[in-house]
């Protein structure tokens, strides 16, 4: 250990974090005759955020403090737009909202002396295998040995964490009265696979970035997610994307937020997708859906024809075809004629079709699929009903709790492929954006908060 780096109030910093993860774990690890709930993967999160942490502050102290010769790594010269108060910062908070996140998810499982929690500890069983089925259509060809793991929060919520095959899903404390209020999870478990699945036969979506506009290229992370939630769960992700956005003061309705698409538009991407997807389930539910958006919006606002982007006025016409469908045209990543986000679309429905992606419904109810006498919300909500209690026999396989131990933090897999990643940028801002930023790490948390740059 290096006697300087010791004496660093930031090496100090980073070993309170670490004496904290030292007491998650052994308060994870109980006892055996009554074990914490989910235990392995929780000791999984706590042990491989501890060793990824670990390499990942010696890789920027050496980084910062060492003569350039003295490793076999990128010498980076100190930049302004990234000094060191910045980056440890950056650092130590993205290790402290993933260690408050991890809290959350052991706390809500843990028995209270004196008091019962048997309800609670059936929503997360329920909402941990409602997240591990949205994500099981992707394990074998996608994210092989991942798991899930919710908690309960504010919002619906993912956290992207690179150290761990593990998706941590926010479920909104209002499920525990409402289940239709998590189905949001296919959607936020798509944001754990865009920045985690190894595509066989297409290009990431995010490499894409030559062929769209700005603002398209800027939405492709919840296109995404949105189109893989209507993937797995189908009519019912895309009623609760209604109800979310019918949240909205009307004046957001056109609004930009530079990440989603605009409100106006999003619902079409869902009814498209089940157009495209072609299960019969959720094809009865489609004009309804695509009806009842129109007369929703028309109600509350008063529709424009488009919206602003950095000083442009876009027609919603250039954005997106409203009409049910994923044309032939966007299926080819040079669609003629196709507008930027049927194009998206078409590429990332491809992908699914062409990596064998088997698209599924949470409409399906298992106990008759017969039309219902009447289309309607309630209608759909009892399909979920009925398939939510059906998962209640879903397996879940839970992540390996061993971590390898690591002499040298350049010898942790995880480091390697970040030093080859920021070896592979032009120059010296895009290296240190590699290292600062890796892995789309802190991406998104348990609270809003502004998207980093990405690799």
């Amino acid at each position: 250990m290096n006697a300087n780096m010791e004496q660093s109030i930031w090496y100090k910093r980073w070993q309170a974090m670490v004496a904290e993860l030292d007491d998650m774990e052994a308060s994870y690890q109980g006892s055996s005759s009554n074990p914490l709930p989910r235990q392995e993967t929780l000791l999984s999160l706590v042990n491989n955020l501890r060793s990824f942490g670990t390499a990942l502050f010696e890789l920027y102290w050496w980084q910062l403090n060492r003569p350039a010769n003295e490793k076999p790594i990128p010498y980076l010269a100190p930049l302004p737009d990234f000094p060191e108060a910045y980056i440890y910062n950056m650092f130590l908070d993205r290790v402290g909202q993933d260690i408050a996140v991890i809290q959350a998810a052991a706390a809500q499982r843990q028995e209270i002396a004196g008091v019962s929690i048997v309800e609670r500890q059936q929503l997360l069983e329920r909402s941990d295998r409602l997240a591990y089925k949205a994500l099981q259509p992707a394990l074998d060809k996608w994210c092989p040995g991942a798991t899930a793991l919710t908690y309960l929060g504010r919002l619906p919520r993912a956290r992207v964490i690179p150290y761990a095959d593990v998706a941590l899903v926010g479920i909104p404390f209002t499920s525990r009265g409402v289940k239709q209020d998590y189905l949001a999870t296919a959607h936020e478990v798509g944001h754990y696979i865009y920045w985690n699945a190894q595509f066989k036969k297409g290009e990431h979506p995010y490499l894409l970035t030559q062929e769209f506009p700005k603002w398209c290229a800027d939405w492709r992370e919840e296109i995404f997610a949105d189109m893989y939630g209507a993937w797995v769960a189908g009519a019912p992700a895309a009623l609760m994307l209604q109800e979310i956005l019918l949240d909205d003061r009307p004046a957001d309705f056109f609004k930009n937020s530079g990440q989603h698409p605009v409100p106006y538009i999003r619902p079409y991407i869902y009814t498209k997708l089940l157009h495209e997807k072609g299960v019969a389930e959720d094809l009865v539910w489609l004009t309804y859906l695509r009806n009842r958006w129109q007369q929703k919006r028309q109600a509350l606002i008063t529709d424009v024809p488009e919206f602003v982007w950095d000083d442009l006025r876009i027609s919603y016409t250039e954005v997106i075809n409203t009409s049910d469908g994923i044309t032939q045209d966007s299926m080819m990543t040079q669609g003629l004629g196709a507008t930027p986000v049927d194009k998206l679309m078409g590429i990332i429905a491809k992908l699914f079709r062409d990596d064998g992606i088997a698209p599924t419904s949470w409409a399906v109810s298992n106990q008759g699929d017969e039309v219902p006498a009447v289309i309607n919300d309630e209608a759909i909500w009892k399909k979920f009903d009925l398939k939510h209690d059906s998962f209640t026999s879903v397996a879940i396989t839970e992540a390996n709790a061993v971590v390898p131990n690591y002499d040298q933090f350049d010898e942790h897999p995880l480091i390697i492929k970040l030093i080859e990643r920021a070896n592979g940028k032009n120059n010296e801002k895009e290296r240190w954006e590699e290292l600062v930023y890796p892995f789309a790490w802190v991406s998104r948390g348990p609270q809003e908060q502004p998207n980093p740059p990405k690799p």
